[in-house]
């Protein structure tokens, strides 16, 4: 049984346990069949332990059960909090269960056998990231409420546009075209507004996640492996999933475009086996990123600022060391060239990226000495803490062999 809770920052798909935590779930459905969970704030908020709701009163101190008062706990082996998204009951000590109910930001396994599990997340780990970062002094920050908010749309898109080609059949406005050269696939459709859409896909086998991960992610290093960039770099970091950067690619006096580019990282890990990459130009008259200046737009003969519409990527693990990439962009580059030339061209450079993404990974998976490696080794808070726990979690439910090479 599965049912989706409507929050202010997206939807939080549960599934229910009705098998092994019967009265729990019965609880919980009839309450939200009864309305009595409309308008419920999440009054209790703590960043890496959980998030609180359920008292209609929105003080943390009421609430009551579908029978009128508390009722017993209920525990069972295979019900544990063993992961992020878990859903389980709050209670003021033994058998004091009532309305209230938590989910987990990351495995509280202390928790076992005092509080009743009743279910897990199955969707919506966008949502619950979008949640956790609110966290609790920020709550009631409006600008901070939309931006999170934003976000997780955001991410929703992404979602959407990077997934499978069975996928696309259902749209509007399917992907055409499929292209493929060099092991990618790549697909195009074009908006309402006659923007070029691009959809490039394919595996990155015997390449580590964390490499595959760190040769995206680092943005300084993309004149490693990225022809015609003349310079890349991190303008601001609001945290280490949220970036402004600033780069160049082309000639100097024949043809420069200039990119400033918010992007962001999204985990999915624990219901969709992937993670996504989101990002898109700034407004042209943006002076300003959370504090940071905006590095101003060059000038001169065949200098301009290409804009970015969207630029999605989707890494999904499928294997201990083999992942499947797609990755969406919209880009205006701001030429004059003619329409049909540019687009040609640009149904062939997108799945390109991909294809030396894919090359700059597996090379960096087999040497140790390299910049890509020890920019991984220098941002342990990211790769160790952030990224590590969810592909060991991932590799835990997919049951992969133990063991993995670097990182």
């Amino acid at each position: 049984m599965a049912v989706t809770l409507h929050t202010g920052v997206g939807d939080l798909k549960l599934e229910l346990f009705c098998d092994t935590a019967p009265r729990c779930s019965f609880n919980f459905l009839a309450l939200c069949a009864s309305g009595k969970y409309d308008g419920c704030l999440f009054h209790r908020l703590l960043p890496g332990f959980m998030v609180q709701t359920g008292d209609p009163t929105g003080t943390g101190k009421g609430g009551a059960s579908i029978w009128g008062g508390m009722f017993p706990d209920e525990f069972h082996p295979d019900n544990a909090h063993d992961r992020r998204g878990v859903v389980s009951m709050a209670n003021k000590g033994p058998d004091t269960n009532r309305s209230q109910f938590f989910l987990t930001f990351d495995a509280q396994p202390h928790l076992n056998d005092k509080y009743s599990v009743f279910g897990h997340l199955v969707d919506g780990l966008d949502a619950l990231d979008a949640l956790e970062a609110l966290g609790a002094a920020a709550a009631a920050d409006p600008a901070l409420r939309d931006d999170v908010t934003a976000h997780g749309e955001r991410f929703r898109k992404a979602r959407a546009l990077c997934g499978d080609d069975s996928d696309a059949a259902a749209e509007a406005e399917p992907w055409q075209g499929n292209f493929e050269a060099f092991g990618v696939k790549t697909s195009f459709r074009y908006d309402d507004d006659g923007l070029l859409w691009l959809r490039t896909a394919g595996a990155m086998d015997d390449v580590d996640l964390f490499y595959t991960v760190g040769v995206l992610r680092e943005i300084q290093l993309f004149g490693e492996w990225i022809p015609f960039l003349r310079q890349s770099r991190v303008v601001h970091a609001r945290d280490f999933a949220r970036l402004l950067t600033h780069f160049t690619i082309g000639l100097r006096g024949v043809l420069s475009r200039d990119c400033v580019l918010r992007v962001a990282a999204c985990n999915a890990a624990l219901n969709g086996d992937a993670l996504y990459f989101e990002g898109a130009s700034l407004p042209p008259d943006a002076t300003d990123w959370h504090g940071a200046s905006v590095p101003p737009r060059e000038t001169g003969w065949g200098l301009d600022r290409m804009h970015v519409h969207a630029l999605l990527a989707k890494v999904s693990f499928t294997a201990k060391h083999s992942q499947y990439a797609r990755v969406v962009v919209c880009v205006d580059l701001r030429t004059r060239l003619p329409r049909a030339i540019l687009d040609f061209f640009m149904k062939r450079l997108v799945g390109l990226f991909l294809w030396l993404w894919r090359r700059q990974s597996r090379y960096v998976s087999a040497h140790e000495r390299c910049p890509h490696r020890a920019a991984i080794d220098a941002d342990p808070a990211f790769y160790r803490d952030w990224l590590r726990p969810k592909y060991e979690e991932h590799r835990r439910r997919a049951a992969f062999l133990s063991g993995r090479r670097g990182a």
